[in-house]
Order: structure tokens, then C-alpha cells, then sequence
């Protein structure tokens, strides 16, 4: 497993642009941080 360190916004690109993208593992993070990447 690989550890990176991104922001809601890195988030929110992965999520647009990886289609095939199936899961994300995301620990130690403030969850109002991911509001509008969960919408």
C-alpha cells in the first residue's frame, strides 16, 4: 500500500478523472474536509 498525502481537492480529481477507480483507503483526515467530494 502506498501513503500519499492530498487535499479534498486531489480527491475530487481522482474521483472525476479515474473512472475505473473502485475504492480509497483515507485515515487521519477531518471529515468535513470530504463534504463536497462525497456529493
Amino acid at each position: 500500500m502506498t501513503e500519499l498525502k492530498v487535499t479534498p481537492q486531489d480527491l475530487e480529481l481522482l474521483a472525476r478523472n479515474c473512472k475505473s477507480l473502485v475504492s480509497l483507503k483515507i485515515s487521519e483526515c477531518d471529515i468535513s474536509d470530504l463534504v463536497r467530494f462525497s456529493q
